[in-house]
């Protein structure tokens, strides 16, 4: 029963009560999709929907005088706070910094409160030893649950090319041209080209395999060291920390680009390409068939919530599904067409206009099947791995992007990293003309 000697201990129930609206709205914010027993299941919902349980059991006893139950909510989370902080700056030390500084806030806050709670205090430490420490081990997990899990992708292993005796402009090619960055654009006929990176590249990234907002983003340096013309196209060259390069061959049907990368450590991010594409053409409505069915219509999509996006996955099991989200490019996920794929990726792309739909180009991965990886993706949930294709299209219908990826976490919710094992990858495109 109250106590009635016990006031109500207005001062700590409006911290209790933010602290149970906060590990709500993380709850509501947080992926979720996961199995029991996934430490993102444990983390993401149980633990999100216990701390906001327990928060708000304990405002209520502050408000009703219940200096126990309010005590040990206080321990709880300043617990948690501590451990948190903690946690961050011995697991990243390089960029956990900044959310520990704010996770110290809260925790300082809360042991204000705390001593405002009257009583003995060599009784109440003894009491809230428990509460603390179950506080503190909870912190630590949520931010140990934030690393990213070990790298999935499978290098190809193919040795980068040899470099060209020589750097100049870049050669002139027939209804093509080529950027020195390693961006080829095709012609595709009277009002259609494609915009075609075949290099793996990296956007938003992490040192320490932590949330990529808290790393500066920007793509790894990438130098041109040699271009030169080959009888059939070109090669090209780069170097830096982690060197690449590119043999461009002209075929009686397209265009064959063999694009390589060497990564000599293990890189981890959030946003990254292993091939992106950009077509463009008059308005109209564009498709793209994978060769399982009939195609299905790429779609504009919002960011972060809003019209739902459209992606291809290849699971565990060998299947390639496209599916599209709920809302945004998050779960759950509607299964738009599935089967097994025994070969490259190919994705032919086509544009229906005044009601006649014809074939525009088909782009063909050979090597992204068996270098992606199939693991669990941290954000987005539902059993989606790792790789994706993602398709977009904008709102007049005159552009479509492609961006393939063996790891990221552009899908779903949060900034939390993959990784990319050290290796040597191969990206090999083929562009069909119809």
């Amino acid at each position: 029963m109250r106590d009635p000697q016990a006031p109500p201990l207005w001062h700590v129930a409006p911290a209790l009560a933010l602290h149970g609206l906060g590990a709500g709205g993380a709850w509501w914010l947080l992926p979720h999709g996961f199995p029991p027993g996934d430490p993102r299941w444990a983390s993401n919902t149980l633990g999100c929907a216990a701390l906001t349980a327990l928060a708000l059991v304990g405002a209520l006893g502050a408000l009703r005088g219940r200096r126990l139950v309010a005590r040990r909510a206080l321990g709880l989370w300043l617990g948690v706070w501590a451990g948190l902080a903690l946690a961050l700056l011995l697991l990243y030390p390089r960029t956990g910094w900044p959310a520990a500084a704010l996770a110290s806030l809260p925790a300082l806050l809360l042991a204000l409160a705390l001593r405002r709670a009257r009583g003995p205090r060599r009784a109440l430490l003894a009491g809230l030893a428990p509460w603390l420490l179950l506080g503190a081990l909870l912190g630590a997990g949520l931010a140990r649950s934030r690393a990213a899990p070990p790298a999935s992708t499978r290098p190809a292993g193919a040795p980068l090319h040899p470099a060209p005796a020589t750097r100049g402009p870049a050669p002139r090619l027939q209804g093509a041209h080529f950027e020195p960055e390693g961006v080829l654009h095709v012609e595709l006929g009277p009002g259609y080209q494609l915009q075609l990176d075949p290099l793996l590249r990296f956007h938003a990234r992490s040192p320490e395999g932590f949330w990529s907002a808290l790393y500066p983003y920007g793509p790894l340096p990438l130098p041109l060291e040699g271009l030169a013309a080959t009888p059939a196209g070109l090669l090209a060259r780069w170097g830096g920390p982690h060197p690449a390069s590119l043999a461009l061959r002209r075929t009686p049907r397209g265009w064959d680009l063999d694009a390589r990368r060497e990564l000599r450590a293990r890189i981890d991010s959030h946003l990254n390409g292993f091939a992106q594409a950009t077509l463009i053409g008059p308005p109209g409505r564009w498709f793209v068939d994978l060769g399982l069915g009939e195609p299905f219509e790429i779609l504009p999509s919002d960011y972060p919530v809003g019209r739902p996006a459209r992606v291809v996955v290849l699971r565990a099991t060998g299947e390639l599904a496209a599916l599209e989200a709920s809302s945004g490019e998050k779960g759950p996920f509607r299964r738009l067409t599935s089967g097994p794929l025994a070969g490259p990726l190919r994705l032919t792309l086509s544009q229906e206009r005044s009601g006649v739909r014809r074939e525009v180009v088909t782009l063909e991965l050979l090597d992204w099947p068996a270098q992606a990886s199939r693991e669990r993706s941290p954000t987005a949930g539902w059993g989606l791995p790792q790789n994706a294709v993602e398709l977009v299209r904008d709102g007049g219908g005159q552009s479509v992007w492609i961006f393939v990826t063996l790891a990221a976490t552009s899908v779903g919710r949060g900034y939390e990293t993959v990784g990319h094992a050290p290796g040597l990858y191969r990206s090999r495109v083929r562009v069909r003309l119809p």
